[in-house]
């Protein structure tokens, strides 16, 4: 997103230490790459970038970025059980946490080797 591209711009700019940054969403982590990118750094190498929410878009970027996928499908089901439950009297509110999945693919720096 154009927010998430200047926001970026502007944390380079003021914090030029950074390794790493994490984005609360794929669009987002969309407009990030490109900031880093046109800051004339190497995503991936000189800086790891995150997403969240596993849109395909994230494949198609150049590197593609790493991602972490909601079950969406699980989500929505679990909403709506709630809701009924709620609607009913049948529950209370609860914490409910869903497994997600980490999509490693070349945004991040493998510090492994």
């Amino acid at each position: 997103s154009r927010d998430a591209y200047n926001s970026t711009i502007e944390l380079l700019e003021k914090n030029s230490d950074i390794t790493a940054i994490f984005a609360i969403s794929d669009g987002m982590a969309v407009g990030c790459a490109k900031a880093i990118y046109d800051k004339g750094l190497k995503l991936g190498e000189d800086i790891s970038l995150i997403g969240f929410d596993g849109m395909d878009i994230t494949e198609f970027n150049t590197p593609a970025i790493t991602t972490i996928v909601q079950p969406r499908t699980q989500m929505a089901e679990t909403s709506v059980e709630l809701l009924v439950e709620l609607i009913e009297k049948r529950t209370d509110n609860r914490h409910i946490v869903l497994d997600t999945e980490l999509v490693e693919r070349d945004s991040c720096k493998n510090f492994k080797k």
